[in-house]
This record gives C-alpha cells, structure tokens and sequence, in this order.
C-alpha cells in the first residue's frame, strides 16, 4: 500500500501535469484529449488518497490556470460545437465542489471524472466537426470566407486565416524590399 507521502507526491505530480497540459499548443481536440487524460490523473490520485481516509489541508492548491486557455474560457472565441455547454456545466459543478469546505475527496474526484467526460466528448465533437455545421460556421478572420470554400484553414486561438490569405501574405513580403 502507498503512503501519505507517496499519495500527496502522486498528486503533485498530477496538478503539474495538469497546469502542463493546459499550456500545451496542439489542436483543440488533441489538447482536450490529454487534458481529459491527465485530469483522469488527477482524479485517481484524489481516490487514492480518500481511500487511505487522509483529508487534504484546505490550503492544498488545486490545478488553475490564469490566464485560462482560450478553448476553457467560456467568453472566450471557440470552435462552435454544441459539446461545449456541458462542458461548461461541468466546470461550474467542480468549481462549486472545490470551492466548498470541508473538500470531500470522493466528490471532488467525481467531479474531475465528470470534467475528464466532457472535455472527450468535445474532443469527439470537434474532430466530427470538420466537415459538418461548424466548419460552415468558421470564416478567416481576414478575408471572411467560410471553411468549406477554400483550401485550408490556419486555425489558432479564435483566430482562422485562410491558405488564401497566406498566400497573398507570403506574396507581399517577399514583394517588399529588404530592410537593411
């Protein structure tokens, strides 16, 4: 059986794995899903140290991320999937368990498991997406043209610019002279 330390190590490791996986640049379904992963991490780590019946100290930081990824940010410019509004829910629902003392483990791993659910469900969407309604929905941010009409789409957080537009970009800079 682990001790208290090696549980509360176990669960370090998973905060910074979380705080690593939310800082991570990859497409928005590949990063959803190792968040999910690592957030299923976390959630073991919280069952493990239920089942030794320690308490973690109120104090003990859980996993944030300031500023918010764009893709958790519920304000913020997303790929449109109807995915996300669980996944808001459920984020609101941990919040609310992790923000209530005293912190009940069992819950608060519910609560991550749940999270871990919908952040793969929204991974699913957003792969599924590519050729459905929300690829209608996106538009280069320059010359406004949808998805579906052009080549490929440059997408990075909540900004989408068309092969089109690179192009044309690419085509001006070298046009210019050098700046020596």
């Amino acid at each position: 059986m682990s001790s208290d330390a090696e549980l509360r190590e176990r669960l370090t490791v998973a905060n910074e794995r979380l705080a690593d996986a939310l800082l991570m640049f990859e497409s928005e379904d590949a990063r959803l899903s190792h968040l999910a992963d690592v957030i299923d991490e976390l959630a073991g780590a919280l069952r493990a140290i239920d089942a030794l019946g320690a308490k973690l100290d109120p104090l003990t930081r859980l996993p944030t991320s300031d500023p918010l990824p764009h893709e958790l940010d519920r304000d913020g410019p997303r790929t449109p999937v109807l995915a996300w509004q669980g996944f808001d829910r459920t984020v609101e629902a941990l919040l609310a368990r992790r923000d209530a003392p005293p912190i009940d483990l069992a819950a608060l791993a519910d609560g991550y498991e749940q999270l871990a659910r919908a952040a793969r469900e929204v991974a699913a969407a957003l792969r599924s997406s590519a050729d459905s309604y929300a690829g209608e929905l996106i538009r280069c941010t320059l010359c406004n043209k949808r998805r579906s009409e052009v080549p490929e789409m440059v997408i990075g957080p909540g900004k989408f610019v068309c092969s089109e537009c690179v192009e044309l970009c690419v085509e001006i800079l070298e046009e210019r002279p050098d700046a020596d």
